[in-house]
């Protein structure tokens, strides 16, 4: 469900109508990127970064893909329905101050990766 009232970088609430256009998007729920084409033809990626000190005490009795996996659920939670009604794809990209990567982060490198090789084969 879209939260009726975001809030803006300066702390006024907005409105997010379904056809508003990607910047107000991102804008009311201030995701990080946003990459046309990535994992679909001419669908946008909304993309939404964390990084995480897994020895800070809130983290201290979880190991640590499970910690990310919390907190990717909650990005999931937020932003999948709102990115879905925009017609975006969603992907949180998590990651540890030690270098531990979510699931959907690794599966972004992946991509990200193939992608590139694809552009150098063809120079």
């Amino acid at each position: 469900m879209i939260n009726p009232a975001p809030m803006r970088a300066n702390g006024t609430k907005t409105h997010v109508p379904i056809t508003s256009s990607s910047s107000e998007f991102l804008n009311a729920y201030r995701s990080d990127l946003l990459i046309r084409g990535f994992w679909e033809g001419s669908t946008d990626t909304i993309i939404d970064v964390r990084v995480t000190n897994l020895d800070s005490k809130s983290y201290k009795n979880l190991p640590p893909k499970k910690a990310l996996e919390r907190q990717e659920k909650k990005k999931e939670k937020k932003y999948c329905k709102p990115c879905e009604n925009q017609r975006h794809h969603f992907t949180p990209f998590l990651v540890s101050t030690d270098g531990t990567y979510a699931f959907e982060a690794r599966s972004f490198l992946k991509r990200l990766a193939k992608l590139l090789v694809e552009e150098w084969e063809t120079r």
